[in-house]
């Protein structure tokens, strides 16, 4: 899945969100993400940067936040975030929501006067 980005970002954090365990039909939350790598990139078509590699724990909350291993301090238009595998469903995985966190090159800049 590529996104575009509302403006360009360093990515310090991304948060995935599945329903919650008490939602789910099978209380097992098989069709949850389990592992996931997030790739920038500075155009839709451009070299893909690995940010990192990450859990989502199905015992935990249902939006879980990861920060980035190693904080890359590229600015990025496009995120791709890449599900690796899920927790045991065969068919499917589903994911509900996904979140990108970071600062705009702007907010970098040091103001003097």
């Amino acid at each position: 899945m590529l996104i575009l980005l509302s403006q360009p970002l360093t990515i310090s954090h991304v948060t995935l969100g599945h329903i919650s365990r008490l939602q789910s039909p099978d209380d097992f939350l098989s069709s949850a993400p389990r592992t996931f790598t997030v790739y920038g990139l500075r155009t839709e078509v451009g070299e893909q940067i690995r940010l990192g590699t990450f859990v989502y724990n199905r015992a935990g909350e249902s939006l879980q936040t990861f920060e980035l291993p190693d904080l890359k301090k590229d600015v990025f238009r496009f995120v791709k975030l890449h599900i690796d595998d899920n927790w045991g469903h065969e068919n499917y995985t589903c994911l509900y929501n996904f979140r990108v966190h970071g600062k705009t090159p702007m907010a970098e800049l040091e103001i003097t006067a």
